[in-house]
């Protein structure tokens, strides 16, 4: 089934290299073969020597169709400033398959033509909200579409992390870190850690340790309506918090992260369909 066509898309591009270039001027001149209005962040803008380029969430903002030139990096930063009425994103990626961007340089027509004419498929994932608190207060929030992690510093010793789910204590980790990641985010650093891979249908939340001092403390998976709390247990160690690899900054003693599902869910298009399989079979070297 055909769905609406989007009137207004909006790009924006990993800002450098030659293959950026060339992907962001084949997508330009196919959007303009089809007349469809089209608005640049500041940096593809610079990137195509255009003038006229806009903040990014201006663009998120105005645009039916968000397309992110780049990987997987690019993708999650724009993720990140989508709302609730935002547009649903479509990911080129200028390397091989992408775990979040499907659609290949040498696709690029095909597919945006297939999005142009409403017919690519519709991905809904779930994101994670993050608040940072101290004193009973909030002090930070984020949005995730991977993960939030929790790690020392290079040369601290290993820290400890008391986690409760619902207000109930679940236990403490004692070692390099925690990871809480959505079932998009099972596939990054939360697999480097041992972390099971989610499919992204599932509604569902990842605890995995970093390198865990008990061998008890395993990965947990939870109900996505969970609301989870971490706090340090340890005071003398370094503790840095990192949403989506990208943002961040100093976990001190007094905070306290509270995760929980976001209210608000990412609109991922797919111009051919590609199953999450035939992606981990890609990815993953899988035979």
């Amino acid at each position: 089934m055909s769905r609406p066509r989007p009137r207004v898309v909006g790009i924006a591009a990993k800002p450098t290299g030659a293959p950026a270039r060339r992907a962001l001027k084949e997508t330009l001149a196919v959007l303009e073969r089809r007349r469809v209005e089209t608005l640049l962040d500041h940096e593809s803008a610079a990137l195509a020597r255009r003038s006229g380029g806009m903040e990014r969430a201006a663009v998120t903002r105005a645009a039916d169709v968000m397309v992110v030139i780049g990987g997987d990096g690019t993708f999650l930063s724009v993720a990140r400033s989508v709302t609730r009425k935002g547009p649903a994103l479509v990911g080129i990626n200028l390397g091989s398959l992408g775990f979040l961007t499907e659609v290949h340089r040498r696709e690029i027509e095909p597919a945006l033509q297939r999005v142009l004419d409403g017919e690519a498929g519709v991905e809904r994932r779930m994101m994670l909200a993050v608040a940072v608190g101290r004193d009973g207060g909030r002090r930070q929030a984020y949005t995730a579409l991977n993960d939030v992690v929790l790690t020392k510093s290079a040369l601290a010793r290993t820290v400890r992390l008391q986690v409760e789910v619902d207000g109930e204590p679940v236990t403490s980790y004692r070692g390099d870190g925690l990871i809480l990641a959505s079932p998009t985010g099972s596939s990054a650093y939360s697999l480097s850690a041992g972390g099971a891979l989610v499919h992204p249908a599932l509604e569902a939340i990842l605890i995995t340790p970093v390198c865990p001092h008990t061998l008890s403390n395993r990965p947990l998976l939870i109900p996505s309506a969970s609301r989870i709390v971490v706090k340090r247990l340890s005071r003398e160690e370094e503790v840095y918090l990192t949403v989506d690899g990208q943002v961040g900054g100093p976990f001190q003693h007094a905070d306290r992260i509270e995760v929980r599902r976001s209210p608000v869910p990412l609109r991922i298009l797919r111009p051919f369909s590609r199953s999450f399989y035939a992606t981990l079979r890609s990815k993953l070297k899988w035979r």
